[in-house]
């Protein structure tokens, strides 16, 4: 018996998504036969290589530079020149959209909407899959799946459905699957299935359509469903096997290079922060010891020789980020972390340049220190501002990421963000302004229920009328208006966000210290 793993559409087609390659590597050490097929970065290029509408001027020549377009993100050159790089992406997009438009979608490197069908309803989830033809994505998949069963001949298919952009494509490939294939058994897991399953009133609403639906970690089940036998899975399944990328199209993946996604940590090590769907959702943090992190770092850099190494964790744990720092992983990474009192110190942080971290991601949320105190954050704005100054001057970008709209939060707060972003610009790289979501396990007051069943958040009433409309008011008159945040947001990646902020540091399109 034996299993095959899909990574729908729609994501950012950079780099492997980590979730299948971990349970292939632990199948395969249980001698369980597997197989994965990478149909998002397939499905993308498949939308990009249709004939298109050329009836405006800049849709031809996109086109004449599609295939230039393609290989120029897969090459260093691109990424020297920030300008290049924008234009590059935009026109891809721009083809993109227009493939989307045939199929009644809108389609982006990390988007995927459908003009009839939410993701958010079960209801349109099933639609998608009663009618997988009206996908854009059913052309190839209705193709390469019965070429992959044939070979692999599985009794299981599984969907790792990571993001809410990737729902719909999966229920599609799940409705042609149970159609064409009625006798072949489907499981779907993945972080979205798991944030579903975690809610207080979750009902399955798929039990027609799926065998089998999994929450959390995959290990486990996937060892009763093969019959491991239990004395070859005694170690907890998330710190026993390395991550197997064998089945995955390394070629096709629009980085130049390699790029390795690798989590050391289940969970957050922090877990107090208000809001957080990881305390939510009662997920337990399990590190895995720092020494083993260190080895299976270098076995995995020796097999692959990556280019660029992704820690995926939540946040990266102070003990791990201390090996890091001692020994070397080989190529230059990256990964988040909080601001944490270690990073205010420059003989650290000069040891973790040395070590190859080329960028940092740092959840600073907010400039003003009520809102932080009622966040649960753990730190303060003067903390936030010695970490940037001080990764900045050891060599290391940052990529902030900013929350605005919380509970505590009111204009005169968001202006003291802004503050603190001027203040600081010489020591912010990149920036992600984001708005604030209540999420649905929050006892909250609600201005009424959604009709969106699988929504994860909910509207509510600000207390300070600081709603989502004055928000993003303030955001695009006011923050983004800034010259300081202005000369910040055109730097940052457009769409592969902080996938491709490293090599724009790496190949010295702009500087860690960007004090220009």
């Amino acid at each position: 018996m034996s299993i095959l793993f899909i990574v729908p559409p729609v994501s950012k087609p950079s780099e492997p998504l980590l979730g299948v390659p971990r349970l292939i590597g632990h199948l395969r050490r249980r001698r369980v036969s597997c197989s994965a097929w990478d149909a998002n970065v397939e499905g993308l290029l498949y939308l990009l290589s249709l004939p298109l509408p050329t009836r405006e001027k800049r849709a031809r020549k996109c086109l004449d530079w599609r295939d230039r377009h393609l290989e120029g993100l897969r090459a260093q050159r691109t990424y020297q020149n920030v300008d290049r790089y924008r234009r590059t992406v935009k026109d891809l997009s721009h083809l993109l959209g227009l493939a989307g438009e045939l199929h009644q979608s809108r389609i982006r490197f990390s988007d995927f909407q459908h003009a009839r069908w939410q993701p958010l309803r079960s209801s349109d989830l099933l639609q998608a899959a009663d009618h997988p033809e009206a996908n854009p994505f059913f052309s190839l998949f209705s193709q390469r799946l019965p070429q992959l069963l044939e070979s692999s001949r599985p009794a299981w298919v599984g969907i790792s459905i990571t993001y809410l952009s990737q729902a719909l494509s999966s229920f599609a490939i799940l409705g042609f699957l149970k159609r064409t294939f009625p006798e072949l058994k489907v499981v779907l897991g993945g972080g979205l299935i798991t944030s579903w399953m975690k809610r207080p009133s979750w009902k399955n609403p798929f039990s027609n359509h799926v065998d089998l639906l999994v929450s959390g970690p995959g290990e486990e089940v996937l060892d009763d469903l093969f019959s491991v036998q239990k004395e070859t899975s005694s170690a907890s399944p998330e710190s026993t096997s390395l991550p197997d990328y064998s089945d995955f199209p390394w070629n096709l993946y629009l980085s130049p290079g390699r790029v390795l996604p690798y989590n050391t940590s289940f969970g957050c090590h922090w877990n107090r922060c208000a809001f957080c769907p990881e305390k939510a959702e009662g997920r337990v943090y399990k590190p895995s010891p720092p020494l083993r992190v260190a080895e299976e770092l270098q076995e995995l850099r020796a097999f692959y020789q990556p280019s660029l190494i992704h820690l995926t964790d939540n946040a990266i744990p102070p003990s791990t980020l201390r090996k890091l720092a001692e020994i070397s992983p080989g190529p230059p990474w990256y990964g988040f972390v909080r601001c944490q009192e270690q990073l205010t110190d420059p003989a650290f942080a000069r040891q973790l340049k040395e070590s190859g971290c080329c960028m940092l991601k740092l959840g600073v949320e907010s400039g003003d220190p009520a809102v932080l105190k009622n966040m649960k954050k753990g730190f303060t704005p003067k903390r936030s501002s010695r970490v940037l100054r001080t990764l900045s001057e050891a060599g290391i970008a940052t990529y902030v990421y900013l929350l605005f709209g919380t509970p505590w939060e009111d204009e005169e707060s968001a202006l003291r963000t802004l503050s603190f972003v001027e203040e600081n610009h010489e020591s912010v790289t990149f920036i992600n302004p984001s708005l604030f979501r209540m999420p649905r396990f929050e006892t909250t007051s609600s201005s009424g229920e959604t009709t969106n069943d699988l929504s994860l958040y909910q509207d509510f009433n600000h207390e300070k009328g600081w709603d989502r409309r004055r928000v993003r008011h303030f955001l695009d008159r006011s923050f983004k208006k800034s010259p300081r945040v202005a000369r910040i947001l055109r730097r940052t990646p457009l769409q592969f966000t902080s996938n491709h902020a490293p090599f724009l540091v790496l190949h010295r399109a702009i500087s860690s210290a960007c004090r220009h």
